[in-house]
């Protein structure tokens, strides 16, 4: 008899944890407000961060801590985006995640004073190769500039002397010294 007794006891006690559970609704949020109303923003206009089951309970201790607060509950509820957060606030945000650098299109990009022809080799975490042509109207074909220069960008000085060689040209030097890229290297490769 003391078995099924047990038994009882823990499925109630499974029960409660479980209703308990799902009471925090869709958002995760658990806990109320000053005023005993739930510590969600989707049913409570005065739901805050700071509140009991808000990420920053028990740590507000200013007005700016408690205004953080309310835009911080509602940004983890998926209700405010990055945009709106004020950036007195932003400190409260975890770091934005950057996506790697996108290079145009391949084509021919122009000015009035030359021509700038991006090449694809399908590689996009470093610049493409590109060709100057200096017509600035994009009539010229590329590589065939005379006196121009096709600019590639790579590791090192070994590695832009291949990638002009399967191009068809010579190897010059490296310009990056002049041109601060950020990453990659220039070198150049002479167009006859």
């Amino acid at each position: 008899m003391k078995k099924p007794l047990s038994m009882m006891i823990i499925a109630l006690m499974l029960l409660l944890g479980f209703g308990s559970a799902f009471a925090t609704g869709p958002t995760g949020l658990i806990g109320t407000d000053d005023l005993g109303n739930p510590n969600d923003p989707n049913k409570n206009e005065r739901a805050n961060a700071c509140f009991e089951g808000g990420t920053m309970a028990g740590k507000c201790d200013s007005e700016w801590a408690w205004t953080c607060g309310w835009y911080l509950i509602r940004y983890e509820a998926g209700i405010f985006s990055r945009a709106v957060f004020p950036d007195t606030c932003a400190i409260l945000l975890p770091s934005p995640i950057w996506s790697a650098p996108t290079w145009p299109p391949a084509g021919c990009y122009y000015s009035p004073a030359y021509d700038l022809y991006l090449f694809w080799d399908g590689n996009q975490t470093q610049p493409p190769p590109l060709d100057l042509t200096w017509d600035g109207t994009c009539a010229t074909p590329p590589h065939t500039g005379v006196g121009g220069f096709f600019l590639v960008s790579t590791a090192n000085a070994t590695d832009a002397a291949a990638l002009c060689a399967t191009y068809g040209y010579p190897f010059i030097d490296e310009i990056s010294s002049a041109i601060d890229t950020g990453a990659w290297p220039i070198y150049r490769c002479q167009i006859p």
